[in-house]
């Protein structure tokens, strides 16, 4: 039997320097510090544990070694450097670079041995001490080293205030984090005085650069005053940040080590990953992270009373049963959101890839994480809002499912009707009980949002038989759906922007530009005669403005006020000429009366009563027939008038009557906006059918319109 050791199993079973802790630093660096003992684990066996690489193998690896590893610096760009030179190296990357292949050559290693030194010594390792780092020249890199994420990392107080204000501003709006283990984790990893990333699970890192980036993009003007951050360091920082989270999920090998917290980052990542302008990186993490569940099993997590009920009398506060039952809450509500972002995708893509019958996970409870037990159901929690809008998520998947099927424009429009009704039925008079409460900010919040968030749907399912509802009038409840839709995003974004406290959400900007472009189609397709081309024309106003205002804080703002000014200005030039060269008999707009919709496809009554259930949310000031007047918001809960007068105007659109634009099928709501705001440019095609190649000033107009969406 061998003697006692200090080293721990795992280095001693690879030959390999320990530092005789408890975990050690190899073991913490691995992932496996709740592996690492001293004791062999079944006895000591010499066939499994002193094991050795036949001689000629390892050859072979040591030459594959040396014949990849580059000499010097990796992160030098400069001249390389000589053999010479780093032979008598005494510090960096020479020295340890010899320190492998000498550790090779003369101890007999396994071929996981030359991974683990390449992943712990060479792939992991920077300068020996942390380095300052220019913010404003580094450009972002695939994989940053471990030593240029240390450098971006601030101080231990401002850590501890962005994840303060993460926990009470942000979290409910994912709801996957349990804030107690998170703080714990942080509390642990602190406990040095400062986060050294050397000796932390790089996985767990990601999760907290993602729960950073996410504070400071959201962030609100006076939380970044007391941070000293403005909004250019705002932007920049939470670029960096975005990137130390993909690179600690990669030199983490996330994909490989399955792991909660990468998929707990991957969701907490995206409120800051769209208004940074990555979000088709996000949405290539996201496709990652529905693997690496299916790896977890977080979809098959069902309601089992031994393991899911607690007894409050038998069970202490902190026993295992708790905490076991809370770990499966929390794999519940990370599943959900998957689910719930990809079902989400289905209302422009036409397709999802979860089918909820595949899974036996259950939905989550209404669980205090704090307390771990079943909450009262008037208690407001983080899975809240999440769970809320998971059904408004499946509703869009069944819509999708339900208008692929059928085959001409009468039955997908039936059931566009269908899934119309159904998404209303979600009004603020339906929510849960939680949802009543108005002493918790986040509370008040969350009402606002599903407002948008149900007006921003109900444009989705629309959008297809938008354009034809200018025309034919058995579409045109589409565009007096279209436009209340529109009408209730931009009230009830400028009544939020009230609220200095409140958070400032990606959605809210891109379900901005959405209402606003929407409302200018119809607008060039009125004449200046009508009171609604003005109400209207107002409204846009008052969206661009608030985009102006955010344009140094989101991409998704940035873009949108741009090609909307551009829009603008380019279209009333270009219609106000050539409608001085051409004349055409008026046409006369349909009457912005929505009609009926009866039993078979095909059959219309004009005439006949019909009211929407939109009703229950937009009151009778706004509904069909009643838009001149002040513009007045649309949730009965706000109660406030907009005041476009003291906001910077759009120059008037001078389009005479007989001279209204056909947008045929523009995708201009959703697709472009969900899954990459203003990224996709293949939606600017369309005007070049309205705006013919050898026409010079239509040339110009479609050019100046896509740079105007391009990055700055």
């Amino acid at each position: 039997m061998p003697k006692q050791r200090t080293t721990c199993t795992r280095c001693s079973r690879r030959h390999q320097s320990c530092d005789r802790s408890v975990p050690c630093l190899r073991c913490v660096q691995a992932g496996e510090a709740e592996s690492c003992k001293t004791e062999w684990e079944g006895g000591y066996d010499a066939k499994v544990c002193r094991t050795y690489l036949p001689t000629g193998r390892l050859n072979g690896a040591v030459k594959n070694v040396r014949h990849h590893i580059p000499v010097g610096n990796p992160t030098n760009h400069h001249e390389p450097i000589s053999p010479e030179s780093q032979a008598s190296s005494t510090t960096g990357h020479g020295r340890h670079l010899n320190d492998i292949t000498t550790r090779i050559e003369d101890a007999s290693l396994r071929d996981k041995t030359i991974e683990t030194h390449l992943d712990d010594r060479y792939l992991n390792m920077g300068p020996s001490q942390p380095v300052a780092v220019d913010s404003d020249s580094v450009e972002l890199n695939a994989v940053m080293t471990v030593d240029e994420m240390q450098a971006f990392l601030p101080s231990p107080t401002r850590i501890y205030e962005l994840v303060h204000y993460h926990e009470h501003y942000l979290t409910w709006y994912h709801g996957t984090i349990c804030v107690p283990v998170f703080n714990d984790e942080l509390a642990k990893n602190m406990a040095k005085g400062h986060i050294w990333l050397h000796d932390t699970d790089l996985l767990w890192s990601a999760l907290l650069f993602s729960v950073m980036a996410q504070s400071l993009t959201c962030a609100s003007d006076n939380a970044m005053a007391t941070w000293g951050y403005d909004r250019k360091q705002k932007m920049m920082l939470g670029r960096r940040w975005f990137d130390c989270t993909v690179s600690c999920l990669n030199r983490g090998k996330w994909t490989s080590r399955p792991k909660l917290s990468s998929i707990q980052a991957v969701e907490s990542l995206a409120m800051s990953a769209h208004p940074l302008g990555f979000a088709n990186d996000q949405f290539i993490l996201y496709g990652n992270a529905m693997r690496i569940a299916l790896a977890l099993g977080l979809q098959r997590v069902p309601h089992d009373p031994e393991q899911d009920d607690i007894d409050e009398r038998k069970e202490p506060p902190n026993s295992p049963k708790r905490v076991n039952v809370r770990e499966r809450e929390v794999k519940r509500r990370v599943w959900m959101l998957l689910g719930t972002q990809d079902w989400f995708s289905a209302t422009y893509t036409g397709m999802y890839w979860l089918q909820p019958e595949q899974s036996s996970t259950t939905l989550p409870r209404h669980f205090d994480d704090e307390t771990m037990s079943i909450a009262p159901e008037d208690r407001p929690i983080i899975s809240d809002f999440s769970k809320h809008i998971q059904h408004m998520g499946w509703i869009a998947a069944k819509f999708a499912d339900a208008v692929r099927v059928e085959k001409d424009l009468e039955g997908k429009y039936h059931q566009i009707q269908i899934y119309d009704a159904e998404l209303r039925k979600m009004d603020l008079h339906n929510l849960p009980r939680s949802f009543q409460r108005s002493d918790i900010p986040w509370v008040r919040w969350t009402r606002g949002i599903i407002t948008i968030l149900l007006a921003n749907k109900l444009l989705l399912m629309h959008r297809t038989f938008l354009s034809k509802s200018f025309n034919d009038i058995r579409y045109v409840s589409t565009r007096w759906a279209s436009i209340e839709a529109s009408k209730t995003i931009i009230s009830e974004y400028n009544l939020a922007m009230l609220d200095t406290q409140r958070p400032t959400l990606w959605n809210d900007d891109a379900h901005l530009v959405t209402a606003a472009i929407t409302l200018s189609i119809d607008i060039f397709h009125r004449s200046p005669h009508e009171p609604e081309f003005h109400e209207h024309r107002k409204l846009v106003e008052v969206a661009v403005a608030s985009l102006r205002r955010s344009a140094d804080r989101s991409v998704i703002a940035d873009r949108g006020y741009r090609v909307l000014r551009t829009l603008w200005d380019q279209l009333s030039k270009y219609h106000y000429k050539k409608a001085q060269t051409q004349k055409s008999p008026k046409m006369k707009p349909p009457p912005l009366q929505p009609p009926v919709r009866v039993n078979t496809p095909g059959n219309w009554r004009s005439g006949d009563s019909y009211k929407p259930s939109v009703d229950k949310w937009c009151p009778p000031s706004v509904m069909p027939g009643s838009h001149s007047g002040p513009v007045t918001t649309h949730p009965p809960h706000s109660g406030v008038l907009l005041q476009p007068s003291t906001l910077p105007v759009i120059p008037a659109v001078q389009l005479p009557p007989d001279q209204r634009i056909g947008f045929q099928d523009v995708p201009i709501v959703d697709g472009w906006l969900d899954t990459g705001p203003l990224m996709d440019l293949s939606w600017i095609h369309y005007f070049q059918g309205q705006f013919p190649m050898k026409d010079v000033e239509g040339e110009s107009f479609v050019n100046e319109l896509f740079l105007s969406a391009q990055p700055r």
